[in-house]
């Protein structure tokens, strides 16, 4: 317990982030406001009223109420008295029982006005400022996420917190015509997602489908906490297989899909999935030498991508941390259903540790730890996309890849649940297999490790100039 003159001398600040809302098992017509440890795995709920709850989800979900709220009230004070916000600290009075200090600054002066927590945390996410509490507090109130079971966690249970939602406005006669339609679209977006679902589980799949007949047959889809490796030598197509991966998901199955392109840069995948969507070639997209005809049948064939739901982020150089927060905030604001980075080599290990030379594979080693961390964590499908090392070029014979081969680090095929390997014969020169049969246009996707299924070897179709993957004899 800390009274308001303590709280000065406590140190070591942690800065938190809004996980989500959830109702209250304990209280009756209260909110858990569930505040979380930046980059760690402790939680601070904080128990809050109804009015309270919506004052905050308004402000999560930027909506504009019908009349003035409480932390509008003292924006109008900040600007009629020029001072500015700097940021929110929580601290708690007893056990269970929390207050919030907005500080504020005025020219070189600073001073401190206490308030509720909610009121602090929704004038925070008004003036986008950072929300901290201290090590001691986090510490004796907080509660550590783990692996057990949900009933033995409580009522804040990792499970609880991955679904919550901010509460919705529910009186509709205080809302624009602009929120009744935003309200109305999700509506619409759920019920497909829902259908798409239901025709999914009757195809015998119970993840997040690839849009690859036989390749869905031996994995029932992308599942649910898996880490999946996508890896092969430069120029097999593994940023061409992880779009069409991805636009099978959205597009056909209306999975939201988070994006992370470390290589290349969102016009250029963009670019990418046109093409491949309207079935024109990509350089005559980015030179814009399409003819009449061909404007039209562009125009026509991307309209379902305008409406699917993905999602991407082009930082490059990201770290595991940065990339931990932004899926936290796409799961709660979009339920992202798969994640996909492009590529694991491109990512930056723990930056509070200095990698020397000959430690890139402790390095590589973390990062493939931590993706299947978040995939637990989240609870969805995380593909990694990863090189594989130079031995496969001085193998002989058709240099098909093995599991000896990724690169850089053998915790990669440690942490996998599952590893898929691309290989296209005709990029060593092999127009022929074994048998006599061409390999233009063939593409072997092949599962070397499968912790849950069986693996195999399923052939594709390679489009070259569209940069696609389809089932043989699709169209």
């Amino acid at each position: 317990m800390y009274n308001q003159k303590q709280i000065h001398k406590l140190d070591k600040k942690i800065k938190l982030e809004i996980l989500g809302l959830s109702s209250s098992q304990s209280q009756t017509g209260s909110f858990a406001l569930v505040l979380g440890e930046e980059g760690g795995n402790r939680r601070l709920p904080i128990i809050i009223g109804m009015f309270e709850a919506q004052a905050i989800a308004i402000e999560m979900e930027k909506i504009t109420p019908s009349r003035p709220m409480t932390h509008d009230l003292f924006k109008s004070f900040a600007l009629k008295f020029k001072f500015s916000i700097e940021e929110i600290v929580i601290a708690n009075l007893k056990e269970g029982i929390f207050f919030a200090k907005i500080v504020c600054a005025n020219g070189k002066k600073t001073f401190d006005i206490d308030a509720r927590p909610s009121d602090a945390i929704a004038i925070g996410l008004r003036f986008n400022v950072p929300i901290y509490t201290f090590e001691e507090i986090l510490s004796e109130a907080g509660i550590i996420l783990s692996e057990e079971p949900e009933s033995e966690q409580g009522e804040f249970s990792e499970r609880k917190i991955r679904k919550a939602q901010p509460p919705r406005v529910k009186d509709l006669k205080d809302m624009t015509a602009e929120q009744l339609k935003a309200l109305l679209d999700d509506a619409v977006k759920k019920e497909d997602y829902e259908k798409a679902a239901q025709k999914d589980l009757k195809d015998g799949l119970t993840g997040v489908p690839s849009g690859f007949t036989e390749l869905d047959r031996i994995t029932s889809g992308w599942q649910k906490s898996d880490l999946i490796i996508i890896a092969a030598r430069p120029g097999m197509g593994k940023t061409a297989f992880a779009v069409s991966a991805m636009r099978n998901a959205s597009v056909d199955s209306h999975f939201p899909v988070a994006f992370f392109s470390l290589e290349m840069a969102s016009i250029q995948l963009v670019n990418r999935l046109m093409s491949a969507e309207a079935e024109l070639e990509g350089e005559k997209i980015r030179q814009e030498r399409l003819k009449d005809f061909e404007w039209m049948q562009l125009h026509e064939k991307i309209k379902p991508l305008t409406q699917a739901p993905i999602y991407v982020d082009e930082t490059p150089a990201l770290s595991i941390m940065e990339l931990r927060g932004k899926c936290r905030r796409l799961k709660i604001k979009h339920d992202i259903k798969l994640i996909i980075v492009d590529y694991l080599q491109f990512m930056v290990g723990d930056t509070n540790k200095k990698y020397g030379s000959g430690n890139r594979e402790q390095e590589i080693a973390s990062i493939s730890r931590a993706l299947k961390n978040l995939a637990k964590e989240l609870n969805v499908p995380v593909i990694a996309l990863s090189q594989l090392s130079r031995a496969v070029e001085h193998r002989g014979g058709p240099k098909r890849p093995q599991l000896a081969d990724l690169r850089e680090s053998g915790s990669i095929e440690q942490d996998a649940d599952l590893v898929i390997f691309l290989y296209r014969p005709e990029q060593y020169g092999l127009t022929e297999d074994e048998a006599g049969n061409s390999t233009t246009g063939l593409a072997e996707v092949h599962v070397a490790k499968h912790r849950n299924g069986r693996t195999g070897l399923i052939p594709l179709q390679f489009i070259d100039k569209f940069t696609k993957f389809n089932d043989i004899g699709s169209t």
